[in-house]
């Protein structure tokens, strides 16, 4: 909760500001390119269409991953952090 208070006051503290907001699930998960393209319109600068050679570091559902996950399910059930549990 912390955290998002922060991020909350970041913003109304930048409310005035030219801002670029970018996200990993919108802007990065489905394709590289789409934040690059915003990052580039943002900045005003040419976009150039490129072949980006990354990939997820972690390509396996987080239930694969995490020892505890039903403790982890139980925790995060009705909060708003319950979706980062699902692919």
């Amino acid at each position: 909760k912390m955290c998002e208070k922060e991020i909350l006051d970041f913003e109304v503290l930048l409310s005035d500001t030219h801002l670029l907001r970018l996200t990993y699930e919108e802007d990065v998960l489905p394709s590289p390119n789409i934040g690059y393209k915003k990052i580039c319109d943002f900045l005003k600068v040419p976009y150039i269409k490129n072949k980006i050679s990354l990939i997820r570091t972690n390509p396996y559902p987080i239930s694969d991953m995490v020892i505890n996950y039903s403790e982890l399910a139980a925790r995060l059930q009705n909060t708003p952090y319950e979706w980062m549990l699902s692919d």
